[in-house]
C-alpha cells in the first residue's frame, strides 16, 4: 500500500527532541517513503521553557533541510507544521498569527497538557480560545468552541486557562 500522509513527524534536524543531523533526518524520511509514505510534515515542538523555536526561524530551517534534499532520492512531499503545547504562550502564539497549521492553514497539531484530566485540559483550552475568538475563524474546530461559548455569554479576556474555564 502507498499514498500514506504522516501528519507528526521530527525530521528536521538539532530543533527538538526529534533528529540530530541532516543525515538522520534524510534517513527517516527516505524510510518512511519506503513503506508507503506520499507526504512527511515536519512538526517541530513549540513550546515555551523546553524547546526555543518560533515559526520564521522553523520555516528557514525547513526551507535549508528541504534545498538539501533536493538531490536526495526516493523522498516523500516534505511539509511544515508545528506541535503546539496548550499553553498560554500558544494563544499568545495565535492571536499573532505565528502559529504553523498544516500544509493550507486550516488544522494545527495541539498537544494537551497531561498534568490535567483530558477533559479538564479540553475545557481549560476552550476557554482561552474564546479569549481569541476574532482570530480563530483559521481553524474550524476552534471556530466551533468560539460559538458554542458565545452562546453561553462567556466573555473571558484572560489568557489563563484557570482563568478561561467555563
Amino acid at each position: 500500500m502507498t499514498g500514506f500522509v504522516d501528519l507528526h513527524c521530527h525530521y528536521l534536524p538539532g530543533v527538538d527532541d526529534g533528529v540530530r543531523s541532516f543525515e538522520e533526518g534524510v534517513a527517516l524520511c527516505r524510510a518512511l517513503k519506503q513503506i508507503g509514505y506520499a507526504s512527511v510534515t515536519a512538526t517541530p515542538h513549540i513550546r515555551s521553557a523546553m524547546f526555543a523555536n518560533e515559526k520564521h526561524d522553523l520555516e528557514r530551517r525547513f526551507a535549508e533541510f528541504s534545498a538539501a534534499c533536493r538531490s536526495e532520492p526516493d523522498l516523500p512531499e516534505l511539509l511544515l507544521g508545528a506541535e503546539h503545547f496548550c499553553d498560554d504562550v500558544f494563544w499568545s502564539l495565535f492571536e499573532r498569527d505565528a502559529i504553523l497549521p498544516y500544509s493550507g492553514g486550516k488544522a494545527a497539531l495541539i498537544e494537551l497538557p497531561q498534568n490535567r484530566s483530558r477533559s479538564g485540559s479540553i475545557r481549560a483550552c476552550s476557554g482561552c480560545v474564546c479569549a481569541a475568538c476574532n482570530q480563530c475563524s483559521r481553524i474550524p474546530s476552534v471556530t466551533q468552541h468560539c460559538s458554542n461559548a458565545r452562546r453561553r455569554s462567556h466573555a473571558c479576556s484572560s489568557s489563563e486557562p484557570s482563568h478561561c474555564s467555563t
